[in-house]
């Protein structure tokens, strides 16, 4: 009904794991939306991100988010992006790694704890017993 996936994420969770799944408990509602941004960027502001963000809580809420003020911005700091990487060859190939890497582990398909734990148990069954009953 949202158009929204549901998580890929398995592994170590903060705050949202642990209320979403307290409001599943409690048969709650929930969703928690997310956005990608570069990892180089530390703390420093993305407004593509956040322009995605405000887009996709638009759809969700039905309310309007002016994200499309934030075109003439994002237009700019990809300028500025651009010129600051193209000037630092180091920069410039530790970005185009990044990219790469990106977009090879977006197309790799993760099992989920369920597949894994199945793999796990057939593996286990597969190996001889150490220690057969005399």
């Amino acid at each position: 009904r949202l158009k929204l996936d549901l998580p890929k994420y398995q592994g170590p969770t903060g705050l949202i794991g642990v209320l979403h799944e307290r409001f599943e408990r409690e048969h709650l509602p929930s969703i928690s939306l997310r956005v990608g941004v570069p990892r180089y960027l530390l703390n420093a502001q993305h407004p593509k991100s956040s322009a995605a963000l405000l887009r996709k809580l638009e759809l969700v809420l039905g309310v309007p988010t002016r994200h499309a003020e934030l075109y003439e911005e994002i237009h700019r700091w990809s300028e500025l992006h651009d010129a600051a990487v193209e000037g630092d060859e180091q920069i410039a190939n530790f970005v185009k790694m990044l990219e790469s890497d990106f977009d090879r582990l977006s197309q790799i398909e993760i099992p989920t704890a369920d597949d894994l734990g199945a793999q796990l148990e057939q593996f286990l069954r597969e190996q001889p017993d150490e220690n057969p009953e005399k």
